[in-house]
């Protein structure tokens, strides 16, 4: 065994793999539920998107600062979106209530 890398980097791809392909199943169900296009050509154009995100990213610098704004969409859509949302329906079934009675 020269290069104990290949074998290494080849195991890796099992375990991301099944996340990835994960990932993209779950995204493509999304768009097809809210646009009403077909599953194959949504996981193709989001596999493309993906290759080419991973292409862009070349320095360890650049995938921090992915890093950094990903972890910060994260907070704001878990801690700030989440809970408006969750007093808006609230407020919105009140008021539905108070125009039935």
């Amino acid at each position: 065994m020269e290069r104990f890398e290949f074998i290494g980097i080849a195991n890796w791809s099992l375990i991301v793999l099944p996340s990835i392909c994960l990932s993209l199943w779950c995204s493509g169900r999304l768009i097809k539920r809210t646009t009403k296009l077909k599953m194959k050509h949504n996981i193709i154009i989001l596999s493309i998107l993906v290759v080419l995100g991973c292409i862009l990213f070349d320095k360890k610098s650049q995938i921090d600062i992915l890093n950094e704004i990903i972890n910060d969409l994260g907070f704001i859509i878990v801690y700030i979106y989440i809970p408006i949302l969750l007093l808006l329906l609230w407020l919105v079934m009140k008021i539905k209530a108070k125009k039935q009675t």
